[in-house]
């Protein structure tokens, strides 16, 4: 046991730790690890092609942008505006726009099943996710 103790010293000093700042640093890591096993895992929306929240189905979790409909086409597989409505969980807005990078109209939707997006139907171009509380 002492060998192994005069070893692992040995190792710490050449890697300039003292045993103190590797038991500081080991204990830092398993703290770290505690928490993201307790981590919620991050709120997912539903998006949708057609009316009424039918048709292919694309889920994207919040926080979350997509600036444009390059960003939207090669991250989502979704063309211009193409979504027409969605499900946004409890504890999250969507903000959808007509213009890229989060410019022109705009409709923002809450906590529910949105059959039809308004004034903003076949026009989404850029979209903003956001948590709004904790779950």
């Amino acid at each position: 046991m002492k060998i192994h103790y005069v070893f692992l010293t040995l190792l710490l000093s050449l890697a300039g730790l003292s045993l103190n700042a590797a038991s500081d640093r080991f204990q830092e890591r398993e703290e770290i690890e505690a928490l993201q096993a307790k981590k919620v895992s991050r709120p997912s929306i539903a998006l949708y092609i057609e009316a009424d929240c039918k048709g292919r189905m694309t889920r994207i979790k919040a926080p979350c942008e997509f600036a444009n409909e390059i960003v939207m086409k090669s991250e989502l597989g979704i063309s211009n505006d193409s979504i027409l409505s969605m499900k946004v969980p409890a504890g999250v807005k969507v903000t959808v726009f007509d213009g890229p990078n989060f410019k022109g109209d705009s409709a923002t939707f809450n906590e529910g099943e949105h059959g039809n997006l308004g004034k903003l139907s076949h026009r989404v171009t850029s979209l903003k996710a956001e948590i709004i509380r904790e779950q």
